[in-house]
């Protein structure tokens, strides 16, 4: 469902939903982790562009503040 994204609202707004709700659980966060980089791996260079949004998303940082460590 992921890589079928191809509108950049619609990759927008499901990056910040996987954002949303991993933002505090870890093992979530993993697995989308491992998501991005099945994508990177497995797609070319045309279709890679969701999978680089939601890396960005999940990096960036929240409010221009330093990103302080969520996980223990």
């Amino acid at each position: 469902m992921f890589k079928e994204g191809k509108k950049n609202k619609a990759i927008i707004n499901l990056c910040k939903a996987y954002v949303h709700f991993t933002w505090h659980d870890k093992e979530e966060f993993a697995a989308v982790l491992k998501v991005v980089e099945i994508g990177l791996t497995d797609h070319d260079y045309l279709e890679i562009k969701p999978y680089l949004c939601l890396i960005w998303f999940l990096l960036k940082t929240p409010g221009g503040e330093r990103n302080e460590n969520r996980f223990e």
